[in-house]
């Protein structure tokens, strides 16, 4: 019956190992298909939620590390999930708040919103964004740290990194407040410099590599669990 159960419990890991896979690769297609992002995240939910359920063969450890995994991956979440109700309010906040003065009076300023403050509420918001990014790809490798090799483990960290580089680059070229040197100008002036060299598209190409590495550590990861399975 134990032997049955662990035998179970490798082949659904397997299985969420390749539906984790998917998700991965095909995360980067966002910047042609609109609809990537959700179905990489329904993928990736049916791959972790496969992983969990196998957790039983693989010991104490590795059961620790998916519950640090899923509660990472849930700040990361709700992070997003709050700049998502945040932004829209915050615009409309400043949209109909006027510069200063009393419209109308002679002597009075403008009435109109601040454009600075526009700047600075995407520039939060992206700031976040890069956030809740970094606590999603954190969750990415911590679901299957424990049970990796030291190769694989060395190829999620990469992974983590070059996901990592690419975020920062895409926030200093994404964020409005750090582009129009509103920010410090050391930041301004390497956002002006990282613009001349990177390219939207080189930062998806990036991303891909990224999945790429993330992703050979789960196919190695397989591989090697499938020579567990009893008979």
């Amino acid at each position: 019956m134990a032997e049955k159960a662990e035998k179970t419990d490798i082949r659904r890991t397997r299985m969420g190992l390749v539906l984790l896979m998917v998700s991965l690769l095909i995360s980067p297609l966002w910047l042609w298909i609109s609809f990537i992002p959700t179905l990489a995240l329904l993928v990736a939910t049916c791959g972790t939620f496969q992983v969990i359920r196998g957790r039983g063969a693989f010991g104490e450890s590795h059961a620790n590390y998916l519950v640090i995994s899923v509660g990472v991956y849930l700040i990361g979440f709700i992070i997003s999930l709050a700049l998502a109700a945040w932004l829209p309010s915050r615009l409309f906040s400043i949209a109909t708040t006027p510069i200063g003065g009393w419209c109308g009076s002679p002597g009075g300023q403008e009435c109109g919103p601040n454009p600075l403050y526009f700047s600075e509420a995407y520039d939060l918001f992206f700031a976040g964004v890069l956030i809740a990014g970094a606590l999603t790809d954190a969750a990415i490798v911590l679901l299957t740290f424990a049970i990796q090799n030291r190769l694989g483990r060395l190829l999620l960290l990469l992974g983590y990194a070059l996901s990592m580089l690419s975020s920062g680059i895409g926030y200093l070229l994404a964020s409005p407040f750090a582009s129009n040197g509103a920010s410090s100008s050391f930041t301004a002036q390497l956002s002006v410099a990282l613009s001349s060299l990177f390219t939207f598209q080189l930062l998806v190409e990036l991303d891909f590599v990224a999945a790429v590495i993330t992703s050979t550590a789960y196919y190695m990861l397989r591989a090697r669990i499938g020579n567990m399975v009893p008979g």
